[in-house]
Protein backbone atom coordinates (compact mmCIF):
# COMPACT_ATOMS: atom_id res chain seq x y z
CA UNK A 1 0.00 0.00 0.00
CA UNK A 2 1.42 3.56 -1.02
CA UNK A 3 0.78 4.07 2.80
CA UNK A 4 3.11 1.10 3.95
CA UNK A 5 5.88 2.85 1.19
CA UNK A 6 5.70 6.53 3.08
CA UNK A 7 5.91 4.50 6.42
CA UNK A 8 9.63 3.19 5.44
CA UNK A 9 10.66 6.48 3.67
CA UNK A 10 9.67 8.21 6.89
CA UNK A 11 10.89 5.82 9.43
CA UNK A 12 14.23 5.51 6.58
CA UNK A 13 14.65 9.82 7.12
CA UNK A 14 14.47 9.41 10.78
CA UNK A 15 17.21 7.07 11.31
CA UNK A 16 19.35 9.18 8.84
CA UNK A 17 18.70 11.92 10.92
CA UNK A 18 20.36 9.74 13.78
CA UNK A 19 22.89 9.02 11.56
CA UNK A 20 21.91 5.66 11.51
CA UNK A 21 22.48 5.43 8.18
CA UNK A 22 22.49 1.59 7.74
CA UNK A 23 19.22 0.77 9.04
CA UNK A 24 17.91 4.23 7.05
CA UNK A 25 18.90 1.54 4.01
CA UNK A 26 17.37 -1.35 5.17
CA UNK A 27 14.27 0.93 5.34
CA UNK A 28 14.68 2.51 2.29
CA UNK A 29 14.99 -0.46 0.30
CA UNK A 30 12.05 -2.12 1.40
CA UNK A 31 10.31 0.77 0.07
CA UNK A 32 11.70 0.31 -3.25
CA UNK A 33 10.81 -3.05 -3.35
CA UNK A 34 7.42 -2.13 -2.35
CA UNK A 35 7.07 0.63 -5.02
CA UNK A 36 10.19 -0.27 -7.78
CA UNK A 37 9.00 2.49 -10.08
CA UNK A 38 9.41 5.75 -7.62
CA UNK A 39 12.45 7.93 -8.77
CA UNK A 40 12.35 10.01 -5.53
CA UNK A 41 12.92 6.81 -3.47
CA UNK A 42 16.26 6.08 -5.31
CA UNK A 43 17.74 9.57 -5.23
CA UNK A 44 16.64 9.03 -1.11
CA UNK A 45 18.77 5.72 -1.73
CA UNK A 46 21.88 7.54 -3.52
CA UNK A 47 21.99 9.95 -0.36
CA UNK A 48 22.31 7.94 2.22
CA UNK A 49 24.98 5.53 -0.07
CA UNK A 50 26.76 8.41 -0.21
CA UNK A 51 26.66 9.52 3.41
CA UNK A 52 27.58 5.92 4.38
CA UNK A 53 30.92 5.98 1.89
CA UNK A 54 30.01 3.61 -0.59
CA UNK A 55 29.98 5.75 -3.45
CA UNK A 56 29.39 3.05 -6.72
CA UNK A 57 26.40 2.32 -4.68
CA UNK A 58 25.36 5.89 -4.83
CA UNK A 59 25.88 6.47 -8.39
CA UNK A 60 23.79 3.93 -9.56
CA UNK A 61 20.85 4.36 -7.22
CA UNK A 62 21.02 7.88 -8.67
CA UNK A 63 21.31 7.01 -12.47
CA UNK A 64 18.12 4.55 -11.24
CA UNK A 65 16.34 7.69 -10.55
CA UNK A 66 17.12 9.95 -13.58
CA UNK A 67 16.10 6.58 -15.33
CA UNK A 68 12.39 6.73 -13.53
CA UNK A 69 11.91 10.18 -13.90
CA UNK A 70 11.84 11.53 -17.29
CA UNK A 71 9.29 14.95 -16.63
CA UNK A 72 11.29 16.90 -13.69
CA UNK A 73 14.51 18.42 -13.06
CA UNK A 74 14.77 16.89 -9.45
CA UNK A 75 16.40 13.77 -10.15
CA UNK A 76 19.23 14.89 -12.69
CA UNK A 77 20.08 17.86 -10.46
CA UNK A 78 20.51 15.19 -7.50
CA UNK A 79 22.84 13.14 -10.02
CA UNK A 80 24.55 16.55 -10.62
CA UNK A 81 25.06 17.39 -6.85
CA UNK A 82 27.24 13.76 -6.54
CA UNK A 83 28.90 14.43 -9.67
CA UNK A 84 30.17 17.92 -8.32
CA UNK A 85 31.31 16.41 -4.63
CA UNK A 86 33.16 13.80 -6.72
CA UNK A 87 34.88 16.66 -8.85
CA UNK A 88 33.62 15.20 -11.79
CA UNK A 89 32.44 18.58 -13.51
CA UNK A 90 32.11 17.80 -16.92
CA UNK A 91 29.53 14.96 -15.63
CA UNK A 92 27.84 17.15 -13.74
CA UNK A 93 27.22 19.85 -16.17
CA UNK A 94 25.69 17.69 -18.53
CA UNK A 95 23.45 15.97 -15.71
CA UNK A 96 22.38 19.70 -15.17
CA UNK A 97 21.66 20.06 -19.05
CA UNK A 98 19.80 17.36 -19.02
CA UNK A 99 17.64 18.40 -16.31
CA UNK A 100 17.03 21.66 -18.18
CA UNK A 101 16.00 19.59 -21.30
CA UNK A 102 13.17 17.42 -18.85
CA UNK A 103 12.19 20.80 -17.31
CA UNK A 104 13.31 24.29 -19.41
CA UNK A 105 11.75 26.15 -16.35
CA UNK A 106 13.39 24.81 -13.47
CA UNK A 107 14.63 27.80 -11.63
CA UNK A 108 16.72 25.14 -9.51
CA UNK A 109 18.98 23.83 -12.41
CA UNK A 110 19.26 27.37 -13.51
CA UNK A 111 20.41 28.26 -10.35
CA UNK A 112 22.49 25.57 -10.27
CA UNK A 113 24.15 26.11 -13.64
CA UNK A 114 24.99 29.04 -12.57
CA UNK A 115 26.94 28.20 -10.17
CA UNK A 116 28.69 25.70 -12.13
CA UNK A 117 29.51 28.51 -14.39
CA UNK A 118 30.63 30.67 -11.64
CA UNK A 119 33.07 27.63 -10.28
CA UNK A 120 34.24 27.26 -13.33
CA UNK A 121 34.87 30.81 -14.43
CA UNK A 122 32.54 31.18 -17.28
CA UNK A 123 30.86 34.93 -16.35
CA UNK A 124 28.54 35.10 -19.59
CA UNK A 125 26.99 31.48 -18.95
CA UNK A 126 26.28 32.75 -15.11
CA UNK A 127 24.85 35.57 -15.78
CA UNK A 128 22.43 33.99 -18.61
CA UNK A 129 21.27 31.61 -16.18
CA UNK A 130 20.98 34.17 -12.94
CA UNK A 131 18.49 36.67 -15.63
CA UNK A 132 16.50 33.30 -16.41
CA UNK A 133 15.93 32.60 -12.75
CA UNK A 134 14.97 36.44 -12.10
CA UNK A 135 13.11 36.30 -15.12
CA UNK A 136 10.98 33.33 -13.55
CA UNK A 137 10.31 34.12 -10.72
CA UNK A 138 10.40 37.89 -10.06
CA UNK A 139 11.86 37.07 -6.65
CA UNK A 140 13.66 40.34 -4.64
CA UNK A 141 16.34 37.74 -3.63
CA UNK A 142 17.20 36.43 -7.17
CA UNK A 143 17.12 40.19 -8.18
CA UNK A 144 19.83 40.51 -4.95
CA UNK A 145 21.71 37.59 -6.81
CA UNK A 146 22.07 39.21 -9.98
CA UNK A 147 23.12 42.14 -8.47
CA UNK A 148 25.76 40.23 -6.32
CA UNK A 149 27.13 38.96 -9.70
CA UNK A 150 27.39 42.10 -11.21
CA UNK A 151 28.90 43.76 -8.84
CA UNK A 152 31.38 41.11 -8.17
CA UNK A 153 31.95 42.17 -11.76
CA UNK A 154 32.16 45.49 -11.71
CA UNK A 155 29.35 46.11 -13.59
CA UNK A 156 28.66 49.13 -12.16
CA UNK A 157 25.61 50.51 -14.47
CA UNK A 158 24.35 46.95 -14.72
CA UNK A 159 23.89 46.22 -11.23
CA UNK A 160 22.51 49.83 -10.44
CA UNK A 161 19.98 49.33 -12.56
CA UNK A 162 18.76 46.13 -10.87
CA UNK A 163 19.45 47.64 -7.46
CA UNK A 164 16.86 50.56 -8.10
CA UNK A 165 13.73 48.16 -8.70
CA UNK A 166 14.19 47.09 -5.73
CA UNK A 167 13.28 50.69 -4.36
CA UNK A 168 9.64 49.55 -3.26
CA UNK A 169 10.20 46.20 -2.03
CA UNK A 170 10.96 43.81 1.09
CA UNK A 171 14.67 44.01 0.24
CA UNK A 172 14.83 47.85 -0.24
CA UNK A 173 17.24 47.78 2.54
CA UNK A 174 19.49 45.10 1.31
CA UNK A 175 19.98 46.92 -1.86
CA UNK A 176 20.60 49.60 -0.59
CA UNK A 177 23.25 48.98 1.64
CA UNK A 178 24.75 47.54 -1.84
CA UNK A 179 23.97 51.07 -3.71
CA UNK A 180 26.08 52.35 -0.56
CA UNK A 181 29.15 50.00 -1.46
CA UNK A 182 28.83 51.42 -5.33
CA UNK A 183 28.95 54.98 -3.93
CA UNK A 184 31.71 54.32 -1.74
CA UNK A 185 33.56 52.52 -4.49
CA UNK A 186 33.16 55.34 -6.89
CA UNK A 187 34.09 57.99 -4.33
CA UNK A 188 31.22 59.02 -3.76
CA UNK A 189 31.51 58.68 0.12
CA UNK A 190 29.22 60.71 2.20
CA UNK A 191 25.98 59.34 -0.40
CA UNK A 192 27.62 55.87 0.79
CA UNK A 193 27.36 56.79 4.56
CA UNK A 194 24.14 58.90 4.12
CA UNK A 195 22.47 55.97 2.43
CA UNK A 196 23.21 53.96 5.49
CA UNK A 197 22.41 56.47 7.53
CA UNK A 198 18.78 56.29 6.13
CA UNK A 199 18.57 52.20 7.32
CA UNK A 200 19.74 52.76 10.49
CA UNK A 201 17.55 55.83 11.49
CA UNK A 202 14.94 53.40 10.92
CA UNK A 203 16.17 49.71 11.81
CA UNK A 204 19.16 50.77 14.35
CA UNK A 205 20.10 46.73 14.61
CA UNK A 206 20.15 46.07 10.81
CA UNK A 207 22.93 43.87 10.55
CA UNK A 208 23.90 44.26 6.76
CA UNK A 209 24.27 47.87 6.91
CA UNK A 210 26.23 48.10 10.22
CA UNK A 211 28.75 45.55 8.74
CA UNK A 212 28.57 47.66 5.90
CA UNK A 213 29.52 50.46 7.70
CA UNK A 214 32.15 48.96 9.36
CA UNK A 215 34.03 48.00 6.38
CA UNK A 216 33.39 51.25 4.75
CA UNK A 217 35.00 53.19 7.96
CA UNK A 218 37.50 50.44 7.88
CA UNK A 219 38.33 51.47 4.06
CA UNK A 220 38.99 54.98 5.43
CA UNK A 221 41.14 54.07 7.51
CA UNK A 222 38.69 54.86 11.27
CA UNK A 223 39.61 52.10 12.77
CA UNK A 224 38.14 52.52 16.38
CA UNK A 225 34.53 53.37 14.08
CA UNK A 226 35.11 50.66 12.14
CA UNK A 227 35.53 48.29 15.49
CA UNK A 228 32.48 49.80 17.42
CA UNK A 229 29.87 49.40 14.27
CA UNK A 230 31.13 45.62 13.81
CA UNK A 231 30.69 44.89 17.26
CA UNK A 232 26.88 46.51 17.06
CA UNK A 233 26.47 44.00 14.20
CA UNK A 234 28.04 41.47 16.11
CA UNK A 235 25.16 41.78 18.95
CA UNK A 236 22.44 42.47 16.41
CA UNK A 237 23.11 39.15 14.08
CA UNK A 238 21.91 36.13 14.48
CA UNK A 239 24.58 33.10 16.13
CA UNK A 240 25.00 31.38 13.02
CA UNK A 241 26.10 34.53 11.00
CA UNK A 242 29.69 34.99 10.50
CA UNK A 243 29.95 38.38 8.39
CA UNK A 244 29.33 40.36 11.53
CA UNK A 245 32.38 38.88 13.61
CA UNK A 246 34.44 38.58 10.02
CA UNK A 247 34.00 42.67 9.83
CA UNK A 248 34.82 42.85 13.42
CA UNK A 249 37.89 40.40 13.01
CA UNK A 250 39.01 42.71 10.03
CA UNK A 251 38.53 46.35 11.89
CA UNK A 252 40.94 45.00 14.87
CA UNK A 253 43.10 43.20 12.79
CA UNK A 254 43.77 46.89 11.39
CA UNK A 255 44.21 48.18 15.17
CA UNK A 256 46.79 45.66 15.25
CA UNK A 257 44.65 43.78 18.45
CA UNK A 258 46.03 40.36 17.00
CA UNK A 259 44.39 38.02 19.80
CA UNK A 260 40.99 39.75 19.72
CA UNK A 261 41.26 39.83 15.80
CA UNK A 262 41.88 35.90 16.56
CA UNK A 263 38.96 35.74 18.64
CA UNK A 264 36.71 37.14 16.09
CA UNK A 265 37.75 35.03 13.61
CA UNK A 266 37.33 31.97 15.58
CA UNK A 267 33.82 32.70 16.02
CA UNK A 268 33.14 33.43 12.64
CA UNK A 269 34.10 30.27 11.98
CA UNK A 270 32.53 28.19 14.56
CA UNK A 271 29.24 30.27 13.00
CA UNK A 272 30.39 29.14 9.12
CA UNK A 273 33.58 26.39 9.40
CA UNK A 274 33.56 27.37 5.27
CA UNK A 275 33.59 31.16 6.01
CA UNK A 276 36.58 31.88 3.33
CA UNK A 277 37.00 35.69 4.95
CA UNK A 278 37.80 34.30 8.03
CA UNK A 279 40.16 31.90 7.05
CA UNK A 280 41.94 34.76 5.09
CA UNK A 281 42.13 36.82 8.12
CA UNK A 282 43.62 34.27 10.20
CA UNK A 283 46.15 33.65 7.84
CA UNK A 284 47.01 37.16 7.19
CA UNK A 285 47.50 37.31 11.01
Amino acid sequence: APEEVEAHVLLAGALAGLRDFEAAVVETERAIRLAPDRANTYAGLGALEMARGRVDAAENAFKKATALDHTSAAPHLALANFYWIRERNADAEQAVKRALAFEPTSQAAHRVMASFALALNRPAEAEAHLTKVLGLTKAPDDALALADFYISRRAEASARSVLAALEKTPAAALAAVRLATLDHAAGRTERAYARLDQILEKTPADSEALVARSRLLLADGRHDEAVAFARKAVAASPAHSSAARVALGAAQAAKRDTNAAANAYADALRANPRAGAAHLGLARL
